[in-house]
């Protein structure tokens, strides 16, 4: 249990279930392999959902210390209350998505045509992008990927434990 195999996880469901493998650990991958789809779904999901809760905590940090050279206020109070939501449902794909926060949480006025965090986040005419999301994906993402893939064992072996 020290070592964590690598957990390949495709998103694209094939035949009704999530594939997911597991290199390294032939025992895990039967587990794995003997658990109902429904149950690997929820395990996913999971698992997606504390990847998408982990990157929200460190973008909330970006923003709040440092990065921004003034405070930034209603764009943090508005990014704090944003929530995690499961995308639509699909056939094809499972997502856990972080809205960008609304016009009104932000305090934009309906009339005004201009949404200043995408401004921000990918730059425009006058400014260079100073992103704050994509920057903290790409700084964590090889850290969450072998996060997930250690929620997605726990999860596996729970279920298993549970079942037998």
């Amino acid at each position: 249990m020290a070592d964590i195999p690598a957990v390949k996880v495709g998103v694209p469901f094939g035949g009704g279930g999530i594939d997911i493998s597991v290199l390294g650990d032939r025992e895990l991958m039967a587990k794995l392999n003997s658990l109902a789809s429904v149950e690997g779904k929820k395990i996913m999901r999971k698992a997606l959902r504390e990847s998408v809760k982990r990157l929200r905590k460190a973008v909330i940090v970006k923003v709040s210390g440092g990065f921004f050279k003034h405070p930034s206020g209603n764009l943090l109070k508005a990014l704090k209350a944003t929530t995690i939501k499961a995308a639509k449902r699909s056939r094809t794909g499972m997502a856990v998505i972080w809205p960008w926060p609304t016009r009104q949480t932000l305090g934009i006025s309906p009339d005004d045509k201009f949404y200043y965090p995408r401004a921000v986040e990918h730059g425009h005419v006058r400014a260079p992008a100073r992103s704050f999301i994509r920057s903290t994906v790409n700084e964590n993402q090889r850290g969450e990927f072998v996060l997930i893939a250690k929620d997605i064992r726990i999860g596996v072996e729970r279920v298993w434990t549970k079942g037998r």
